[in-house]
């Protein structure tokens, strides 16, 4: 599949310089970041090698009205969430790569259901894995929607979760991979694994205390 990217290449007497100058930047600020995105988001490497000059308001109609033109909105579109989670990373790189592997850990989120998060490799490949143990269904969301899911600060604060239902959700959602790519259990390596619950669930522990 080829990706085809327009430009525009601003002439002295056009009448929206000064707002298509700010998305002329943007792009620029784009392919410098983009080798380091392109170690989070697999995308197709961004080229500035070749560049055709198109008369931008010819096409502007069927894309937004020039009248109420946001350049700061328009040149967002579709690339913060991906920066937002590399600039991230950037960092914090040095940290993550001296995380080891095989973690476990636990985290809430505003969804309904439990959800858990592994990140496998097999055959020199990484899959990135949700389920969840209720429905026993099993997702590849791509990696924006992923991110958004499994995102944390440094005041994200660690679920109180049992670790062996951590390990025991993990090692059903592997299974179920298995079963359905028709992999040996033996052959797949666990890099982490993350709970996702619920924020209206209650805490575990604190309703073992209050039992007590």
């Amino acid at each position: 599949m080829d990706l085809y990217t327009f430009i525009p290449a601003l002439a002295e007497e056009n009448p929206f310089r000064a707002e298509l100058s700010i998305i002329e930047q943007r792009w620029e600020n784009l392919i410098l970041r983009h080798d380091e995105s392109r170690r989070l988001t697999d995308l197709p490497v961004l080229t500035a090698d070749k560049k055709q000059e198109i008369y931008l308001p010819d096409f502007a109609t069927r894309i937004v009205n020039l009248g109420q033109l946001n350049p700061e909105a328009l040149s967002d579109l579709d690339i913060s969430p991906y920066f937002q989670h590399t600039a991230k990373l950037q960092a914090h790189r040095q940290y993550a790569e001296n995380i080891p592997s095989d973690i476990i850990s636990a985290k809430t989120y505003p969804g309904k259901h439990v959800l858990i998060y592994v990140l496998l490799k097999h055959d020199n490949k990484y899959h990135r894995l949700v389920y969840n143990p209720e429905t026993k269904h099993l997702r590849e969301p791509d990696i924006v929607k992923l991110l958004d899911l499994i995102a944390c600060t440094e005041d994200t604060e660690i679920a109180a979760v049992e670790p062996d239902r951590i390990e025991q959700l993990s090692h059903a959602c592997i299974r179920v991979w298995c079963k359905r790519e028709g992999v040996n259990y033996e052959e797949v390596i666990r890099e982490c694994a993350l709970y996702l619950k619920p924020e209206g669930e209650g805490d575990e522990l604190e309703d073992w205390l209050n039992s007590q």
